[in-house]
Parts: C-alpha cells; sequence; structure tokens
C-alpha cells in the first residue's frame, strides 16, 4: 500500500482529484493535501510519502522547485505533474528531474488514474531492483575478508597482477600507499575492526586482515600524499589500540611507495620495524631511510611515534634492510638524477658495499634496477601524446639517443617502433 500527496492550490481542484483517487486506486492507503510549497514539505516530512502529485503554479515556491527539494529527501517517490503550461520549457524542465508523467491541465481523470496507476508499478520495479541491489551488496561485504585476505597474502608473495585484479575488485586505486603491521596478544579480531573502522571514519582508505598472528594494513591513498600522513594513520591507530587498555601491542610502519608492486617493500619494513619494537610492549616505529628527519605529530598518544632506520638495531645494520631501501628509494625516485654515490651516501654507507648489497639481494645492480624501473615507466608514456623528446627527459635521462639506445636493447624495439606497433 502506498501513501499519496497531493500538492494543487485550487482546493476544488485538489478535492476532484482525491475523490478520484479514493474511488479508483485501491494501492493508496493514504492522501495527503497541500496548498502550497511550505505546507507540502511539511507534510513529505512527516509521513514519507511514495507518490506525489503536483501542479506547477504554486504561490511563493514553484512546483518544480518544489520537487527538486523533495527528491533530495527520498529516491524512491514518483512525482506526476499537473501543468496548465504546455510551453517545451516546462515539459524539459520535468524531464530534467525525472518526473514520471506530465499532465496538461485541464486533464481528464482517466489519464490522472492511467498516470497513478503506471507510476505505481513502476515503484514496484523499482522497489524490486532495490532489494536485489541490496541483495548483492550484502553477498559483496560478506566475501570482502576472503578478498581482502587474498589481497595481502598476494601483496607479500609478491604477485602483483593478483594485487592489481583484486584492487580493481575492490574499486581501489592507488597513488601511494604503505603497510602498517599490529602484532597483539589478545582480541585480535576487534582489534582489527576498531582501527580499520576509525581509519576509515578518517577518510583513509584501507585493506587490512589477519594474516597468521599479524593485522596488516595497506594503507592506501588515490592522490599524492606527503610522508606525514604516515604519522597521522599511525597516531589513528595508536588511539585506537590504547581504547583497549591492557592487552599488548607493537606496530610497524613501512615507507611510503608510489607504485603498487612496491608495496611488498613497504610490508617488510613494516616487519623489520616491528620487530625492533618487540621487546617492549607498547612500542610504534616507524621505518624510515637514515637521513629522513620525521616531524612527529602532536596528536599522538605517546607524544612522537620512535623512527627506526635501517642502522639503528644495537648499531648494527641490515644488510638485507639497507638492500630493500636501496631498491625502494630507485623504484619512487628513479626520475631525479640518481647515482651510486649519493644513494650510498643517503644511507649511510660506501658505494662498493651498497652495490655489493644490492647485488646480493636483487641478483641485479644498480644501473639495472634503475634502468628498468625508467623504462617501465617509459612503456607507458609511450601509450600517451608525450613526445619521445619529453619521455626521456621526465625520465632522467640525459640524451635521447641514449635513450633510444637502451629502450631497444631492453624490448628489441625503438621508443618509436613500439609506440608505432
Amino acid at each position: 500500500m502506498y501513501q499519496l500527496l497531493i500538492v494543487e492550490d485550487e482546493p476544488i481542484d485538489r478535492e476532484a482529484i482525491k475523490l478520484m483517487i479514493q474511488i479508483n486506486s485501491q494501492e493508496i492507503a493514504g492522501i495527503y493535501e497541500a496548498g502550497n510549497a511550505l505546507e507540502a514539505m511539511e507534510i513529505f516530512d512527516r509521513v514519507n510519502p511514495d507518490l506525489v502529485i503536483m501542479d506547477i503554479n504554486l504561490p511563493g515556491i514553484n512546483g518544480l522547485d518544489t520537487i527538486k527539494t523533495l527528491q533530495g529527501k527520498k529516491a524512491l517517490c514518483k512525482f506526476i505533474i499537473l501543468s496548465a503550461h504546455n510551453e517545451f520549457q516546462y515539459a524539459q524542465a520535468a524531464l530534467k528531474l525525472s518526473v514520471h508523467d506530465y499532465i496538461l491541465k485541464p486533464a481528464k481523470m482517466e489519464i490522472i488514474a492511467a498516470s497513478l496507476r503506471s507510476a505505481i508499478k513502476s515503484l514496484e520495479a523499482d522497489s524490486l531492483e532495490e532489494k536485489s541491489e541490496r541483495r548483492l551488496r550484502d553477498r559483496v561485504d560478506s566475501i570482502l575478508p576472503v578478498v581482502e585476505n587474498d589481497c595481502l597474502r598476494a601483496m607479500i608473495a609478491e604477485k602483483t597482477d593478483v594485487v592489481k585484479t583484486l584492487f580493481s575488485f575492490l574499486e581501489i586505486s592507488m597513488a601511494c600507499g604503505f603497510c602498517l603491521i599490529i602484532r597483539c596478544n589478545n582480541l585480535r579480531r576487534k582489534v582489527l575492526g576498531a582501527v580499520k573502522a576509525d581509519l576509515k571514519r578518517m577518510g583513509i582508505a584501507c585493506v587490512a586482515e589477519q594474516v597468521n598472528e599479524l593485522l596488516v594494513f595497506l594503507i592506501l591513498f588515490e592522490a599524492p600524499a606527503e610522508d606525514s600522513l604516515r604519522i597521522t594513520a599511525m597516531n589513528i591507530t595508536l588511539n585506537t589500540l590504547h581504547e583497549f587498555g591492557s592487552i599488548r601491542w607493537n606496530v610497524g610502519v613501512g615507507s611510503l611507495v608510489l607504485q603498487i608492486h612496491l608495496l611488498h617493500v613497504s610490508y617488510m619494513q613494516a616487519l623489520e620495524a616491528l620487530s625492533a619494537s618487540a621487546d617492549t610492549p607498547g612500542k610504534h616505529r616507524l621505518y624510515q631511510m637514515p637521513s629522513q628527519d620525521p616531524q612527529p605529530s602532536q596528536d599522538s598518544p605517546d607524544n612522537a611515534p620512535d623512527a627506526y632506520s635501517v642502522s639503528d638495531r644495537k648499531g648494527q645494520q641490515s644488510s638485507g634492510a639497507i638492500a630493500r631501501s636501496a631498491v625502494c628509494y630507485i623504484q619512487n625516485h628513479y626520475t631525479q638524477k640518481i647515482s651510486l654515490n649519493s644513494l650510498a651516501n643517503r644511507l649511510g654507507v660506501t658505494p662498493f658495499y651498497l652495490s655489493r648489497l644490492i647485488k646480493q639481494d636483487t641478483g641485479e645492480n644498480f644501473t639495472d634496477i634503475l634502468n628498468k624501473a625508467r623504462l617501465e615507466r617509459a612503456r607507458e608514456l609511450l601509450l600517451t601524446d608525450m613526445s619521445i623528446k619529453e619521455i626521456t627527459y621526465s625520465l632522467g635521462f640525459n640524451s635521447q639517443n641514449y635513450f633510444s639506445k637502451l629502450f631497444k636493447k631492453y624490448y628489441a624495439l625503438s621508443p618509436s617502433e613500439y609506440r608505432n606497433q
């Protein structure tokens, strides 16, 4: 059964429409009347009608503007316009508002009755569609934990194509992101849900699930973000964890990365930071390059999260961490003028030592990793309108000729041939 609101400033017309509907429409359970827009809005808020018959010529606010306001209050409501205007501009305005019908006055009662029956059928169809969509959303929501778990495990296993596919399913677009890991001794599911909800409440998107005994979060941003957002996300996490009282917990945060395949690097760094804080429950550490100087937020419960660098664990350098930091830096700064010497200086080691660590950890040398990062991006840019010269210098190459020779060496095609294939 449906509720109907008649908005007509002429009492005689209003009564005639009401009488006709009472006689011909068994589906209408209640009929309400308004003589102007303000009355219509008050009744609409009170009774939440399913159908509205609206005159355009109303004192004060006209019928079209009234419909526009009421549509914002309830999506599933059908509007039928009664109008003495047959000018195109009124019909066009009604069309833009997606009203169900536009009936010219004077209208025969059978025409109004037919329009009302049609609107009721449309309401029934919309209701079925909404129920179907709701069931679909419920099914999707029920499998989200499984999808997020698969996404995290694919990230850990460095299955980038799988991560991209699952991001697409989750409707996630990533410009940058990082990994945050929580280890706690109790209430893991509650902690997971609470931290996830608090991050999302603050507008921070994340993929999070329990992986073995760890709570793994991928904090993701659709637009480029400042590294300070890592601290913001960590502070939100710490505030939530402190609400759980006496449980023992540790948090580690990896560096901010710009590409999906580098989320694994951030994950490994978060593990390193988590390991560094493992001896002291309630400890929280950010992973950072040694030359960086993070600016702690004043909102942190303990004032400032510790900064964990690759060389601060008992004064000993972690060779794997240094190599991963080097690769991560290259992958995020390949458009800049990077040299082995400058990167070694940034990491606080000698160029020879860094070169050996990178080779041991990746099987490739510094130059190969840098060139691959640049050339992979070049392949993407060659599908755009950028000129080859613009691409050359945007990626940090000094010579278009050298770039072309290097590209052909890797892909057996020149940049021009690749673009035109």
